[in-house]
């Protein structure tokens, strides 16, 4: 049988508090409990874009999983400095980014450049693209 953590019962009451609207922080929390935060956050809302527009000031978050539904759904992610990205639906962000020398493929590099800020290009260690998007075939060597 589990029984919760401190650390587990502080992150559940202060995202109940924000998500209700009862709680407010005035300084920016440390990563993990921000990443704990967070996944809780879209546990109860699924919301990921209205999360990190709300609390991108309150929230040091250092993992983000996004759907790429518009493309304004990425544009929020150069207010932190991540460590592990994961773009989910891809597809939708052809028409943005399109590489101009493979017909029907995203500009990976252009992708990051425009969507992370350099702390998050330097930093990343996890990149995961999720979809049936085609990529450029030297994507990998423009991005390292």
């Amino acid at each position: 049988m589990h029984f919760p953590t401190l650390f587990e019962f502080a992150v559940e009451a202060v995202t109940e508090g924000f998500n209700r609207g009862t709680i407010s922080i005035p300084f920016c929390l440390d990563p993990r409990p921000s990443d704990a935060i967070y996944k809780e956050l879209l546990r109860l809302n699924s919301e990921d874009i209205k999360i990190l527009r709300n609390f991108k000031d309150i929230l040091k978050i250092t993992e983000i999983e996004v759907d790429c539904l518009e493309t304004y759904d990425v544009l929020n992610l150069s207010s932190f400095s991540l460590k592990s990205l994961t773009l989910k639906n891809i597809a939708n962000l052809r028409l943005k980014f399109p590489d101009r020398e493979h017909k029907d493929t995203i500009n990976v590099e252009q992708l990051l450049k425009t969507v992370l800020n350099r702390n998050s290009r330097n930093g990343l260690i996890h990149l995961g693209l999720r979809g049936s998007e085609r990529l450029a075939e030297n994507w990998v060597n423009e991005v390292s």
